[in-house]
């Protein structure tokens, strides 16, 4: 029907305006679209989160596109430390002797 098609124009113009903005009740971040929301849920929130851990360096993702384009970082740039200063998740690399 008409009125579902101008319901979902008005809805996707408020979207690439910014006027519709979901909000995550755990933590307040906003989203402008509820698919985005329901993702970042579900790594940032979710139980079973990450899921996805890199085999060179032990970070974790929650989702494999996550992984896919943190593993493109290490073939790119195979000089990087396996784990960063400062990086919480894993201890900063041995000094060099």
């Amino acid at each position: 029907p008409a009125s579902s098609a101008t319901g979902s124009l008005t809805r996707h113009v408020k979207t690439h305006s910014g006027l519709l903005r979901v909000p995550c009740g755990a933590c307040g971040k906003e989203f402008r679209d509820p698919a985005y929301l329901l993702r970042h849920q579900a790594a940032a929130h979710g139980a079973q989160r990450p899921g996805y851990a890199c085999d060179v360096c032990g970070k974790a993702y929650a989702a494999p596109q996550s992984l896919l384009r943190h593993r493109q970082l290490h073939a790119a740039f195979p000089g990087l430390p396996k784990a960063l200063p400062g990086d919480a998740k894993r201890p900063p690399p041995e000094p060099p002797e």
